[in-house]
């Protein structure tokens, strides 16, 4: 792991542990809703940090999320995307596109506290599955002359645990939230922070703007940028 990803890592901890400090002096129940039903869509940029990259990859992905409160401070939260990228790699002498089809299933835990005015506090624990195909490539070698260079899909499956923090906070019809999700997934490990702006047009309607950053611990991608819309339908 080089020194930016350890950097990451740390901060992400030491902001992880602060926050949990907060959790545990705080006692009041939630300023929001947790019910509700919500999807989006977003559009990416990662490093592609394979061997001989010739592109970085834009992504799109579509999700939906759905949470259920059943105490004054306790709710379930399931979330589904699917999201497209295309890698650029130069393979022998053949730049080759690399088609990825990623699906991430998460099913966690929140606990919430009011912290302040318009202010919440949450903690999540989940736990995480994903499957990716992915094209990689094929090499055939030739008896005369360069060989041939193709690509074969590889499906990969595996899941793993994770938590999160956020603040939400509300300014009448509009809200903030900032998040921050730490997953491992097969020891690769993935640190995203997020923040959304949202605007209330209508009763339980919402509608946000989103943008995260993330760190990865896999060798092949790292520094993903995010930006997209959501809308929620809270109960």
């Amino acid at each position: 792991m080089d020194a930016d990803k350890v950097a990451s890592s740390r901060i992400a901890e030491a902001t992880a542990i602060a926050l949990t400090a907060v959790i545990v002096a705080a006692s009041s129940h939630a300023e929001f809703t947790y019910s509700y039903v919500e999807v989006g869509g977003d559009v990416s940029r990662t490093e592609n940090t394979a061997d001989n990259p010739t592109d970085d990859a834009d992504g799109r992905l579509f999700g939906i999320n759905a949470s259920w409160q059943w105490t004054d401070s306790l709710y379930t939260r399931v979330s589904y995307s699917t999201e497209d990228k295309t890698f650029s790699n130069l393979v022998v002498t053949t730049d080759l596109q690399l088609d990825t089809t990623q699906t991430y299933l998460t099913v966690g835990l929140g606990h919430v506290w009011q912290v302040g005015d318009s202010t919440d506090l949450y903690l999540e624990g989940m736990w995480a599955d994903t499957e990716v195909e992915h094209d990689v490539p094929a090499i055939q070698p030739q008896m005369f002359g360069p060989p041939a260079v193709g690509t074969r899909v590889s499906v990969i499956a595996d899941d793993g645990f994770g938590g999160a923090v956020g603040l939400r906070h509300g300014l009448g019809n509009a809200e903030l939230e900032g998040r921050l999700t730490v997953i491992d997934i097969a020891n690769e490990r993935e640190d995203r922070l997020e923040f959304q702006a949202g605007w209330q047009f209508a009763e339980n309607l919402t509608g946000y703007l989103t943008a995260s950053y993330s760190k990865s611990t896999d060798r092949n991608f790292d520094n993903i940028v995010k930006g997209g819309v959501k809308l929620r339908l809270s109960q």
